[in-house]
Parts: C-alpha cells; sequence; structure tokens
C-alpha cells in the first residue's frame, strides 16, 4: 500500500497564547512528516501569531512536504 500524504490546515486569528502548545502537537503527530502539509491562513491577527508560525516554518521546513501561511487581512 503506497503512503498518502495528509493536509493539516487551520484559520489563525489572535492565537499566540496557544500556538506555540498547538505547533508542539503538530510536530509531535505519528506520522511521516515528508508526507505532511501544513497550510495556515492567517486572518487580521494583531497578536504574534504570524511570527510563531514563520519561525516554526524555518526550523522545521526540511522535514515537511510544504509549509504554507497565506496572510490575509479581511474586511469584518
Amino acid at each position: 500500500m503506497e503512503d498518502k500524504t495528509i493536509l493539516i490546515s487551520a484559520p489563525i486569528h489572535n492565537r499566540s497564547w496557544i500556538l506555540n502548545h498547538y505547533l508542539t502537537h503538530i510536530f509531535n503527530i505519528d506520522y511521516p512528516k515528508h508526507l505532511t502539509k501544513i497550510y495556515w491562513i492567517v486572518n487580521n491577527s494583531t497578536d504574534d501569531s504570524l511570527e510563531i508560525l514563520q519561525k516554526f516554518k524555518l526550523e522545521n521546513k526540511h522535514l515537511y512536504s510544504e509549509i504554507i501561511i497565506e496572510v490575509e487581512n479581511s474586511k469584518t
């Protein structure tokens, strides 16, 4: 059986207070990282959420199939 690529995706809005805990759990998922894509949409965050995600990406991009961070500043 062929291994399947999985996608982890989430919208992020002002979650700096919990992101390190969340990212630790993402990192500890028992599935091959090279078969894992991560996609985050950061929407209208005014805290350090984007910076925390960018740091995670910088430190771990070589492990994962792909890490995408999209910034969307939509109107409320």
